[in-house]
């Protein structure tokens, strides 16, 4: 794997986007001061007159002012903005970066580079806090009414939430294209790690869409290539899960009295939020942005938008926003689809699946904003895009290849 600056900049923004890590000690004060000036920052890159001739332009600006209209709402409703409203310009900024990628020529292994270096780092902080629990600082938890940080258990294992299953899920299916065009045990061994990394997350709903999405790509692109490599490791893998069964996915299966009441809690935030968006045409349209009310809905009511997927991002920013999502999906998996590499199709397919629950960029984990904006760029302008629908295997001895045609 080449790692380059341009990598270490992806590496840094997905680092300070995600709070580090959901680091215990991370400093919200300095770091908002600093998501304005990287907004500026990305602002001013991309003060460029040739973006005015570039393919697909008009989205990504879209994706860039659509947050922003919730301020109308807001200031309508609320008469005032508050700090959370502003810094919706910044997360709308994020949507810009396919743009700096682009002028600064960045290629695809420097943006997969910064992405794995990122999730390989989480899963070692994962694996640490795992077996050394009395250190943990990373994805703790804190009641906005006391001071004390805790954590989750589901299945015996303590579920810390650095929130890098995204990252993990985009590596996995990178490393899943690559094993099956090159059957190689460096690719076997990082597959088994983002697939840890994503089962100690411990959400069902991440651990089916990995499957999922592993199945969509033998079903729309291997079945005709599969070798008896393949099914020798695919083999190894199904024995694995068979023996591990019980240990792993039973408790996690089974649903508890508190998860059960954790289910009606997000039905009655499905119904609390759908009034709040049908109240007004403009709320439906365009979102409620960050009310005042939303810190005491989310910390007291429990009542929190991100846990009911879709429906949470449209009481956000409006249907408008959910629109650009479907639109994206529509040219990145069906009008571009010719240029995607598999990877991102798949993940962009395996996202969908769970967005009712678990939006693919949700409003804060600005994060995934930032490998939204990578995805975008893969798909958009990136050129080592693969077409798929060209390529041809041949098969040498020490291993599965695909060529493609210029």
């Amino acid at each position: 794997m080449v790692f380059s600056k341009k990598s270490v900049v992806v590496f840094l923004l997905l680092l300070f986007f995600s709070n580090a890590y959901n680091y215990v000690y991370w400093d919200s004060q300095l770091a908002r001061q600093l998501c304005y000036f990287i907004g500026l920052i990305i602002l001013f890159l991309c003060f460029d007159p040739r973006i005015l001739r570039w393919k697909f332009n008009i989205l990504i600006l879209a994706l860039f002012i659509e947050p922003m209209l919730s301020l109308i709402s807001v200031i309508n409703y609320e008469k005032s903005i508050g700090n959370e409203n502003i810094l919706n310009m910044t997360i709308g900024s994020l949507y810009l970066l396919p743009f700096v990628f682009k002028r600064f020529h960045f290629k695809e292994h420097d943006l997969i580079s910064g992405l794995v270096i990122f999730a390989l780092l989480g899963l070692f902080i994962q694996i640490f806090q795992l077996l050394n629990p009395s250190l943990a600082s990373f994805g703790l938890y804190k009641e906005s009414i006391g001071h004390e940080f805790y954590v989750e258990s589901r299945n015996g294992i303590n579920r810390y939430r650095l929130d890098i299953y995204m990252e993990s899920l985009f590596c996995l299916f990178y490393y899943w294209d690559k094993f099956m065009r090159l059957i190689t045990m460096k690719y076997f061994v990082l597959i088994l790690a983002f697939m840890f990394s994503i089962y100690v997350y411990l959400s069902r709903q991440i651990i089916l869409i990995s499957i999922l999405g592993i199945l969509f790509s033998f079903i729309f692109y291997y079945r005709h290539n599969i070798k008896i490599n393949h099914l020798i490791f695919l083999s190894i893998f199904a024995v694995i899960g068979i023996i591990c069964s019980s240990y792993l996915f039973d408790e996690l299966l089974l649903k508890t009295s508190d998860e059960l009441n954790e289910d009606n809690i997000r039905v009655t935030c499905f119904y609390f939020y759908g009034e709040k968006i049908l109240r007004s045409p403009l709320t439906f349209l365009i979102g409620s942005g960050m009310p005042n009310e939303l810190e005491y809905w989310k910390s007291m009511l429990k009542l929190t938008p991100s846990d009911i997927g879709i429906v949470g991002e449209m009481f956000y920013f409006g249907a408008l926003w959910i629109l650009l999502y479907f639109y994206t999906l529509y040219v990145c998996v069906v009008k571009q689809r010719k240029q995607t590499p598999m990877y991102v199709t798949v993940f962009l397919v395996s996202t969908f699946i769970a967005s009712y629950q678990i939006f693919p960029y949700v409003y804060n984990h600005r994060d995934m904003h930032v490998l939204w904006a990578i995805v975008l760029y893969l798909a958009f302008y990136s050129h080592t895009t693969i077409t798929y629908q060209k390529r041809k295997i041949t098969t040498l001895s020490e291993g599965v290849i695909i060529k493609h045609k210029e």
